[in-house]
């Protein structure tokens, strides 16, 4: 099974969510991306995410490594090819990408895998959107994080237009309250537990 956990660009919870699933799901493995910001405290390189400098995710764009890539408020995100290539062994993986990715997850493994592989890996997938309760609430944990007020004010808008853009176009929303994260994680294992592949 392919578990995809998308949800408002920042803030929604997704990396909190994903790690509490690790937990419970010790054979669960996740698809680790690589990206330019600079780590957060308590991440771990190569467990959260590869950092690194943009020069070089440009030489791996070049080189052609990445199944997907985006920018996202001057860095750059991506999806290397090898972490995709955990899903072809049948194993449980879950993976963390951004709703505009999610929403053409379909087309860009056929494009990918081919016809045939792409539509088995899809009938594996469970697609599952995180949102955040209001825009405050994405303002606080935004603050949380130590992000300054300036790069909180310019990027808000956008997280929050953007998740208006997409989030009535996912089947599974849940919304992550502060304080429930527990209650948010009993709703995404009973989603998988119910989830029959098509």
């Amino acid at each position: 099974m392919l578990l995809i956990l998308t949800g408002v660009t920042s803030a929604a919870g997704k990396d909190t969510v994903m790690r509490r699933l690790l937990e419970i799901f010790p054979q669960m493995e996740r698809i680790v991306t690589v990206n330019t910001r600079p780590m957060r405290q308590g991440e771990i390189e190569g467990v959260d995410h590869y950092f690194r400098s943009k020069e070089h995710f440009a030489d791996m764009l070049q080189a052609n490594e990445f199944f997907e890539w985006k920018e996202f408020a001057g860095n750059f995100y991506g999806t290397p090819k090898s972490e995709i290539e955990k899903v072809l062994s049948g194993r449980v993986v879950i993976w963390r990408i951004d709703p505009i990715m999610a929403l053409k997850m379909q087309v860009a493994l056929t494009d990918f895998f081919g016809e045939d592989k792409g539509k088995e890996i899809w009938n594996h997938t469970l697609t599952i959107f995180l949102d955040a309760p209001n825009k405050q609430t994405l303002l606080q944990r935004m603050l949380r994080r130590g992000a300054n007020e300036q790069e909180i004010s310019a990027r808000l808008e956008d997280v929050w237009n953007e998740r208006n853009k997409v989030v009535g176009k996912f089947k599974n929303v849940i919304v992550n309250t502060d304080g429930r994260l527990e209650e948010a994680v009993e709703r995404v294992t009973k989603l998988m537990s119910e989830f029959r592949p098509s």
